[in-house]
């Protein structure tokens, strides 16, 4: 693929499997919260607890509305940087809810919650790998703020425990980077391959159609030839009956 119309084809395609595969990592992000939620319930001042989640379930259903949106929209594939854009400013928030929630929940004190935390966005960072691997973008957009501020704020807890917790999830997450890479080039080069299938399956059925149409024109003027000659023979059959009854009237006339 090398023309710039090819080149189109190819990011509004990524763009549109993003979309197609954004619903699950949605739905386990949401799914994760609720268990935060059951697991802090009693750790964190419900105030607090209930305005992250709020927050972050609005995010959540506009979200879902944006994918909505996407699959009713028409000429989404001409305006694809665009609902590239508003999905990653979405994933950015909802990154951004899961980096502070360390220090929303006020958990500097509590190594083992703000573990769990940790854990529930490795796990986020991980799962989310098959659905927004197709662009960098979206991918980093929703990783870095969720991994790097909870990572930074216990960083900052002046605790060992979580200076290791801390350290780990910077590998966890260097790990992942080198997964979503390679990823990344997989699923780039399925779609490549299959815009490639798709064009040649045009070009082949162009071509069918052409043949078809040449192939009816050679029927019809074989036709037309056909028609021609047994036209000539009638017409020499005439000209024969035509002689023959000049070459009569002349031996009458003698």
């Amino acid at each position: 693929m090398h023309s710039d119309e090819d080149l189109i084809r190819l990011q509004a395609r990524k763009v549109e499997v993003l979309y197609e595969q954004s619903i699950p990592a949605i739905t386990a992000a949401l799914t994760a919260s609720l268990v935060v939620i059951a697991i802090l319930w009693r750790q964190v001042p419900i105030s607090r607890l209930l305005g992250w989640f709020m927050v972050y379930l609005v995010i959540s259903a506009l979200r879902y509305l944006l994918v909505y949106r996407y699959n009713v929209a028409a000429e989404k594939s001409v305006k694809h940087e665009y609902w590239l854009n508003i999905f990653c400013l979405l994933s950015i928030t909802s990154g951004v809810m899961w980096g502070l929630s360390g220090a929303i929940f006020m958990l500097s004190e509590n190594a083992i919650y703000l573990s769990f935390l940790q854990l529930c966005i490795c796990g986020l960072i991980a799962g989310s790998i098959p659905s927004y691997a197709v662009s960098h973008r979206a991918y980093y957009s929703f990783t870095v703020p969720a991994s790097i501020l909870l990572i930074f704020y216990m960083a900052t807890a002046n605790d060992t425990q979580l200076y290791t917790v801390a350290f780990l999830a910077c590998i966890y997450f260097g790990f992942m980077i080198y997964i979503e890479f390679r990823t990344h080039k997989i699923i780039n080069r399925l779609i490549e391959l299959q815009l490639d299938n798709t064009s040649l399956l045009l070009y082949l059925d162009d071509e069918k159609q052409q043949s078809e149409v040449v192939q009816r024109r050679w029927q019809e003027d074989t036709k037309k030839y056909s028609d021609l000659v047994d036209n000539l023979y009638y017409a020499r059959q005439r000209i024969k009956e035509l002689e023959q009854q000049l070459n009569n009237v002349n031996k009458g006339q003698e």
